[in-house]
């Protein structure tokens, strides 16, 4: 569609409206939400698919021409393919566990969980984590180099819940809790095989001063 021809539908669509008693400035919004959630559902489905095919037609041409031109290209365009499925943009899940990674690090978590147990946890953006629980005596302790996002159940940006463990596998064992957040609540509980429960509501804090001395 040219240039023109796209301003002449906008134009009919906002008069269109404003005949109806729309006003103009609230039908451009319109217009522009619409677009947008196109363009948001467009980059959901696509993922990194573009680039992969986009390297894919450039290696071809490198193989069959052998110019050194497209061998630059293609491996240019190979370095953003992988950078785009290392960054969680393979898949809606996998953008999924990024955005709510995103969240979860860098803080520390702390209150109590619904079996009345005491919580302090933190996330390193790093990988690092401490995680402490106490049932009214000595602090249990556990830390470690590396932690996931698994098992998610996403809604939305603010609804979610989720494992966080040391391995990406939760049958592998190891150190794992519940993690979820319904609207500006976090909360934090016990993970179970396949889920988590006990959850309970926690303060989500700045969690650089244990990380620093993790």
């Amino acid at each position: 569609m040219s240039v023109k021809l796209k301003l002449a539908v906008v134009l009919f669509t906002l008069l269109g409206l404003v005949g109806l008693g729309v006003p103009a400035a609230s039908a451009a919004t319109g217009a522009s939400s619409s677009a947008a959630s196109a363009a948001e559902t467009y980059k959901t489905k696509s993922g990194c698919a573009a680039h992969k095919k986009k390297y894919k037609k450039l290696k071809k041409k490198y193989q069959k021409t052998n110019a050194s031109k497209y061998k630059k290209k293609y491996k240019k365009q190979l370095k953003k393919f992988k950078s785009c499925k290392n960054s969680g943009g393979g898949s809606a899940a996998k953008q999924q566990e990024a955005a709510v990674r995103a969240q979860l690090a860098g803080y520390t978590y702390t209150g109590t969980r619904g079996d009345g147990a005491s919580v302090i946890v933190t996330l390193c953006s790093d990988g690092k984590w401490k995680s402490q629980t106490s049932r009214g005596g000595p602090w249990g302790i556990s830390t470690g180099a590396q932690w996931h996002v698994r098992g998610l159940t996403y809604s939305s940006a603010t609804h979610w819940v989720t494992q966080v463990g040391e391995n990406k596998d939760e049958t592998q064992g190891g150190w794992g809790i519940g993690m979820a957040r319904d609207g500006s609540t976090f909360k934090v509980g016990i993970a179970r095989f396949g889920g988590a429960e006990n959850f309970g509501s926690v303060t989500q804090s700045s969690g650089a001063p244990i990380c620093a001395t993790l």
